[in-house]
């Protein structure tokens, strides 16, 4: 279950600058299990970094990279007050998430299609949307395409009959598309490689576009 974290601070006035210099250092914020980390400047002097993760283990397992970091960053601080210290943190899992209803959710549709939850998977698409895949047996000249969400769904269903693994990694996200790496793990050992593209209007995957790699 998603997770966040949430550390108050608040700089010295001779230590501001320095303290932006650090955080902002590429690669200061990667640690296993983090999904995303945001500096906010909530006043003068004074800043959140908001970090969601995959789950409250990953916080766990990151603490001590946090304390490392923390104390890199102390000289640059100020006492809080009411025996804070210099940071005010907080952390937990998700209870509730309310997102808009046209924004997509990739997290979630990644979920789904890890998962072969074949309902909610197939409900990230739109009534009429068109899925086109490239491959070996499916060439630029013909490929295979599915149109709406009943030939959609058919597709789906079969993969999750067929005992295939899959996973999405190397994801790119933006304002309508995304696109993303799909690792297939069929029942014979053999794999198959997919580069998707997926086109997005009001929340919902309106074209797919799969370029795909088979094990011989």
């Amino acid at each position: 279950m998603t997770a966040y974290s949430v550390v108050r601070m608040r700089t010295k006035p001779e230590g501001e600058a320095q303290f932006l210099e650090l955080t902002r250092e590429p690669g200061h914020e990667v640690k296993k299990g983090l999904r995303k980390g945001t500096l906010v400047k909530t006043g003068e002097r004074s800043y959140c970094f908001v970090a969601e993760w995959d789950d409250f283990d990953a916080i766990v397992a990151a603490w001590p990279d946090m304390i490392e970091d923390l104390h890199r960053l102390r000289p640059l601080l100020e006492d809080l007050g009411g025996g804070l210290g210099v940071t005010d943190a907080v952390s937990g899992s998700v209870v509730a998430e309310h997102i808009p209803a046209e924004t997509f959710d990739f997290a979630a549709f990644k979920r789904a299609f890890e998962n072969q939850d074949v309902e909610t998977w197939l409900d990230f698409y739109a009534d009429d949307a068109e899925w086109v895949e490239y491959r070996h047996n499916a060439p630029p000249r013909a490929p295979n395409r599915m149109i709406g969400k009943a030939q959609i769904g058919d597709f789906l269903r079969h993969v999750k009959a067929s005992n295939i693994g899959l996973s999405i990694s190397d994801e790119v996200i933006a304002d309508g598309r995304a696109a993303f790496r799909v690792t297939a793990a069929l029942a014979n050992d053999k794999r198959v490689i997919e580069n998707v593209i997926v086109h997005i209007e009001r929340g919902k995957i309106t074209r797919q576009t799969d370029v795909e790699a088979w094990d011989q």
